[in-house]
């Protein structure tokens, strides 16, 4: 009889680190008050502890993945946008895309069990 194997939570974010990267762009106040924007690239291992670090405020990124591209500003310029979506598939809508999809899943009819 073939039984799955069992792989442990280690393990599965290893392979997934090999695999997958989650590209984030953060925007924020640097130390010296001035803004700053970085697109990082994290593994998935590591994700959660970033999104834990971002919300207390006081971090270091490079600690939690590759930063890619950084520069002065809030916002990255359309130049650098452009070319983070043709390098590495940034999709600068997606939080906005995930909301309406989340909301048009709320809205269907639920099965009844």
């Amino acid at each position: 009889m073939n039984h799955p194997a069992v792989i442990s939570e280690e393990d599965l974010l290893n392979m997934m680190d090999a695999d997958i990267a989650i590209l984030v762009l953060v925007q924020g106040t640097l130390t010296d008050g001035t803004s700053h924007y970085a697109y990082v690239s994290i593994p998935p291992s590591r994700y959660m502890m970033f999104k834990e670090a971002e919300a207390s405020g006081n971090y270091n990124l490079a600690e939690f993945g590759k930063i890619l591209m950084h520069g002065k500003g809030k916002e990255p310029p359309h130049d650098v946008q452009k070319q983070m979506e043709t390098e590495y598939g940034a999709n600068h809508c997606f939080e906005e895309q995930l909301i309406q999809w989340v909301e048009a899943l709320q809205q269907l009819p639920k099965k009844e069990t």
